[in-house]
């Protein structure tokens, strides 16, 4: 969360703008799955205050990413993660939380393991529960995993985010 405060900061002194607090913490709880889609949020706030000639605040943000942050106020939980991963990738619940570790179950499980990792609330302990009882250290592997793929991968990447976008209803 600090980081992403600081790249907030960092681009409105960059632009010259004012970015209040509330409205810094705002973006950075609500654009967690890339530092891209963080500045692009940014971005399009500044623009939209700009073009109406006002300040930014955090109901100015609200109103110019409200078709972004639909899902704002309505918590995602793992079993919504695990239905979309499911349907994304054509699976059943029982293939992806089971034991088969063929790559065609195994991705689609790192790649909802670290959804529900970035997603929610939930500790590795209890996301190991919710994934067939898999043990916290599956879980920090995934997480690690995933993370490092979308760095590197640029399909990787748009998979995760298209599933993220399904999963705030954007």
């Amino acid at each position: 969360m600090e980081t992403r405060i600081a790249i907030l900061r960092g681009k409105a002194e960059e632009t010259g703008g004012a970015l209040p607090e509330d409205t810094a913490y705002f973006l950075a709880e609500n654009f967690q799955s890339s530092i891209r889609d963080l500045e692009g949020a940014f971005i399009r706030v500044s623009a939209f205050a700009s073009l109406n000639g006002v300040p930014v605040t955090t109901d100015l943000a609200r109103e110019a990413l409200k078709d972004l942050i639909q899902g704002i106020g309505r918590p995602i939980t793992i079993d919504q993660i695990q239905k979309v991963v499911c349907d994304y990738f054509t699976l059943k619940h029982s293939e992806l939380v089971g034991a088969r570790k063929h790559k065609s179950f195994a991705v689609p499980r790192q790649i909802a393991a670290y959804l529900a990792r970035e997603m929610t609330d939930a500790s590795y302990p209890e996301i190991g529960q919710n994934f067939g009882g898999r043990d916290h250290t599956t879980i920090i592997h995934a997480h690690r995993k995933i993370g490092e793929l979308r760095r590197r991968d640029p399909r990787t990447d748009q998979t995760v985010a298209e599933i993220e976008s399904r999963l705030r209803g954007v």
